[in-house]
C-alpha cells in the first residue's frame, strides 16, 4: 500500500476525502475523489481501518478505487 496526502473533511467524527496528491515519478499528481459509494470499519492486520469504496478523477477519466484511513495512526493509504 502506498501512503497519500488527503485532504479531507470531518463532521462529528465522519471522514470524507475530497482529493489526494500521489507522487508519480519525479512529479505530484492531485487526484480527485468524485464520490464515494460505499464507506465500511475492518481490521486489517490487527489495525482498525476504515474503507472508502470511491470513483476519482484522474487524467479526465474516472475510476473506481479503495482508499484506506488507518484510524489510529491517521494514515491514508491506497493500494497500487
Amino acid at each position: 500500500m502506498i501512503e497519500v496526502e488527503m485532504l479531507n473533511i470531518s463532521d462529528k467524527g465522519k471522514l470524507l476525502p475530497l482529493r489526494f496528491r500521489l507522487q508519480v515519478g519525479e512529479k505530484l499528481e492531485v487526484v480527485k475523489v468524485a464520490t464515494c459509494v460505499f464507506i465500511e470499519e475492518n481490521r486489517l492486520g490487527g489495525n482498525r481501518m476504515q474503507v472508502f469504496r470511491c470513483k476519482v478523477a484522474s487524467r479526465g477519466y474516472l475510476r473506481d478505487m479503495k482508499i484506506y484511513y488507518e484510524v489510529d495512526s491517521c494514515k491514508w493509504l491506497i493500494k497500487n
